[in-house]
C-alpha cells in the first residue's frame, strides 16, 4: 500500500516522496520506489544527522513506531504515526501534529 500512498502524496503535494530507513529496509524501499521516478529510496543511506536534517524539512512524515517517527515528533513536525503490533499508550508521539493510526489489536503490545 505504500506505492498507492507515495503517488497519492505526489499528486497533491507535487513534492518528490523520500523513503528513510536502515539496511533492514532497503530491499522494501526499492519495491516501493521501483517505476515511481518521483520516488527516491535512501534506506541505509543515511547518518543519524542526515536524517535529522531530512526530516527538518519535510512536510510531512509517514512512518511506524520508529526512531524517525520520534525525531519528528521531536521537531513538532506533521506526521502520521502507524501503530500496528505496538501501542501507541506506550509509544505515541508527542507532538500537536501528529495524527495517530492503530489498529487496536487485542494482543498489543504484541
Amino acid at each position: 500500500h505504500f506505492r498507492t500512498l507515495a503517488t497519492l502524496l505526489h499528486n497533491v503535494f507535487g513534492d518528490p516522496i523520500l523513503i528513510l530507513g536502515t539496511e533492514a529496509d532497503v530491499k522494501s524501499g526499492a519495491e516501493i520506489s521501483l517505476g515511481l521516478d518521483f520516488v527516491q529510496n535512501y534506506c541505509g543511506q543515511t547518518s543519524l544527522s542526515e536524517l535529522l536534517a531530512i526530516l527538518a524539512k519535510a512536510k510531512l512524515l509517514v512512518g511506524n513506531d520508529s526512531g524517525s517517527m520520534h525525531l519528528m515528533s521531536a521537531l513538532q513536525r506533521p506526521q502520521i504515526a502507524i501503530f500496528g503490533s505496538t501501542s501507541p499508550d506506550w509509544t505515541a508521539p508527542i507532538n500537536p501534529n501528529a495524527t495517530v493510526l492503530s489498529r487496536n489489536l487485542s494482543c498489543s503490545p504484541c
